[in-house]
């Protein structure tokens, strides 16, 4: 009989997390208001293999002195071809310009 040692089981244990990841974008052109938010549609470039992932938002373009975009956590529409990420005008004017949220979807497990 073969006897496990922790560090066999240790090495197994991590050998059956499987790290799964793919990135994507949306992007949107319409007026945000101080206050206001706007829900993007985010496509990934490849699909997730399930809808049990966790979301990092990033925000490109659309900062400024008195006005900056943020995304709203937690993401929570979630599908396996994209997100749809909530953003808001955390500042004191209204921004109307082409706002690109860029997301990287991440999924630890098997």
């Amino acid at each position: 009989m073969a006897r496990v040692t922790a560090l066999e089981t240790a090495v197994a244990a991590l050998q059956a997390l499987r790290l799964a990841g793919t990135t994507g974008s949306g992007s949107t052109s319409a007026s945000l208001a101080a206050g206001g938010t706007k829900a993007v549609d985010c496509a990934f470039k490849s699909p997730m293999p399930d809808t049990n992932y966790t979301v990092i938002a990033q925000i490109d373009g659309a900062q400024s002195l008195l006005g900056v975009i943020t995304p709203q956590y937690p993401i929570t529409t979630k599908t396996t071809t994209g997100c749809t990420v909530t953003i808001k005008n955390t500042g004191l004017l209204t921004l109307a310009q082409t706002i690109t949220v860029q997301v990287t979807a991440i999924r630890l497990g098997a």
